[in-house]
């Protein structure tokens, strides 16, 4: 588990998500239209990173945009996502999805 979270710095932290989301939607041919990543939490094992995400493209290329978030290394989950259509015949959509990125915080040693 530990390999897969986001870096314990902030910085980094937020750098390799919004990398990632960058590789995911060059890939699936998705654009990323507005991106807001937030911090979430001050749990003494475990922090989120909470990123809010609009992208735009077809129905095939935000479904592949989905399935890499998913099948991604990142420990990284879909919370929320809303599809909305921006033309008459929905060849052209909107999706907007929140997502969460896992930090762990480094283990106190005696």
């Amino acid at each position: 588990m530990r390999t897969n979270a986001l870096p314990h710095e902030p910085s980094q932290a937020e750098q390799r998500l919004l990398r990632a989301c960058d590789e995911w939607a060059k890939a699936s041919g998705a654009q990323i239209v507005d991106r807001m990543p937030q911090w979430k939490g001050d749990e003494a094992a475990y922090q989120l990173l909470r990123c809010r995400l609009e992208t735009s493209g077809s129905l095939a290329s935000l479904t592949q945009f989905i399935q890499r978030i998913e099948e991604g290394p990142l420990a990284v989950k879909v919370d929320s996502l809303q599809m909305m259509s921006r033309d008459p015949a929905g060849r052209q959509l909107t999706l907007s999805l929140q997502i969460n990125g896992l930090v762990l915080n480094p283990s106190s040693k005696p």
